[in-house]
């Protein structure tokens, strides 16, 4: 008897594909995922790495489904099967049309994990964000010192989450009176420093407030939606503050946003301004609270019986 899905990728960024395919397998669906190369954050748990293509071609005529990750074609035999492509990064945003154009002819439905990614032309879309998982992040609530709040800032690249403006408002901030005492924790800007997925999570766990990103374009295209360091910030019972141009979108789908927006300079600089100025027991429970947004929004759990209503009950509600 034929698998469910297979999901495949020449690299899984931020480890996406490998939690969508765990999301999916919460539901009691067979699943697996392989990928053609390794990740350099070196995640504890990723999905299979195999780099010959003739044993992908083997291992995927065992399942009726094939889901692309990260907008990325592996050549496999797609005849009689169900095919979902799912785009979620920055080549997307830059490269939709020629994407749409290759992916559109053959898939069946496309998944779209930020809302400034929706309306460019992919086939039967659905706003899906990427999932994370919260057994595995637990949260910290306890304040690493009582007396100095913890600020950070770790991105994946300064430049794309606007590092420079925000480092130019922690800098205004330290002049504010009247503030609680913080701490800056994040990078210097100086560098674009690479840890290990679990190193990085070690930092992010010493902090109390996270801020992802502060950035309005890339590219010369509009920019600043939240994503992974977000949600796993979250699920850590951090404080985060980030872009997010399309909350209405996000709320249309998934009710209140559970994330603290600061859109541009100004912005931000407001924001911290406001949770520097929190007392004890709101700063907690804003803690508390953000945390239970990714549990009731975006567990693995929760993920996979979205994807499942959204797109798959659809392609093989009456197959499994």
């Amino acid at each position: 008897m034929a698998k469910d899905i297979l999901l495949l990728t020449r690299i899984d960024y931020a480890n996406t594909g490998f939690r969508f395919m765990r999301s999916l397998q919460t539901l009691g669906l067979d699943c697996g995922m392989v990928k053609r190369y390794p990740h350099i954050l070196n995640y504890p748990d990723q999905a299979e790495q195999i780099a010959d293509r003739r044993l992908i071609v083997q291992r995927s005529k065992l399942y009726k489904a094939i889901h692309y990750i990260a907008s990325q074609f592996v050549s496999v035999p797609l005849s009689g099967k169900r095919v979902v492509v799912q785009h979620g990064g920055s080549r997307y945003r830059t490269e939709s049309d020629s994407l749409n154009t290759f992916f559109n002819p053959i898939v069946d439905a496309t998944v779209v994990q930020t809302p400034d990614l929706l309306g460019l032309g992919a086939k039967n879309e659905h706003y899906i964000v990427s999932p994370v998982d919260v057994g595995f992040l637990a949260p910290v609530f306890a304040r690493c010192d009582p007396h100095v709040l913890h600020v950070g800032h770790f991105p994946s690249s300064p430049e794309v989450k606007g590092t420079s403006t925000i480092l130019s408002v922690i800098d205004r901030l330290a002049k504010v009176p009247g503030l609680r005492p913080f701490k800056y924790v994040g990078i210097d800007g100086s560098s674009d420093e690479c840890l290990s997925w679990l190193d990085h999570l070690e930092r992010v766990r010493r902090c109390d407030i996270l801020i992802e990103t502060c950035n309005e374009t890339l590219g010369g295209r509009p920019f600043g939606e939240w994503g992974n360091a977000a949600l796993e910030a979250a699920a850590l019972g951090k404080i985060v503050v980030t872009n997010c141009h399309s909350q209405a979108v996000y709320e249309s789908v998934y009710g209140p946003l559970g994330l603290q927006v600061a859109n541009d300079e100004a912005a931000l600089l407001s924001t911290l301004t406001r949770l520097l100025s929190l007392d004890d027991g709101e700063l907690q429970g804003l803690r508390e609270e953000t945390r239970a947004w990714v549990e009731r929004n975006h567990s693995l759990e929760a993920t996979g019986k979205r994807l499942w209503s959204s797109v798959y009950r659809h392609l093989l509600g009456d197959s499994t």
